[in-house]
């Protein structure tokens, strides 16, 4: 027999993946994919590693000192390649400008419960036509 708090361990762990993806989906929305996946990954993977770190005692089982100096460098040279992808998200979006501002409010305008964007059928039709 299972204890009670195992369900609710259960039900939280969804309920946290399900979170997550509900607030990665809102921020491909806003921001570049890039800079959205980048992100979102490299943050999980430090995460999960101080969490690993703390639950497992990572560090007891790494055998000589290389070892204490190359995990965390691993985890540097992750956070340096997120910010390097990042930054260069970034510049393609600010070189753009407010071309896009107009288009932005119409997206916002036709969004859906979910954030979803609604579309028109006659005006896709009208669109692929011209």
């Amino acid at each position: 027999h299972l204890p009670w708090f195992f369900y609710l361990f259960i039900v939280s762990a969804a309920g946290t993946a399900f979170t997550g993806l509900i607030i990665l989906t809102a921020c491909m929305k806003r921001y570049d994919a890039t800079y959205s996946a980048a992100s979102f990954v490299g943050s999980f993977v430090v995460s999960a590693s101080v969490m690993a770190t703390a639950h497992y005692n990572t560090f007891a089982e790494l055998d000589g000192i290389v070892n204490y100096v190359l995990y965390p460098f691993g985890l540097l040279v992750l956070m340096v390649g997120v910010c390097l992808l990042v930054r260069d998200s970034g510049e393609g979006e600010e070189s753009s400008g407010s071309e896009n501002h107009d288009d932005e409010e119409d997206k916002e305008e036709s969004e859906g419960i979910f954030g979803y964007t609604e579309v028109n059928e006659d005006v896709a039709r009208e669109e692929t036509v011209v």
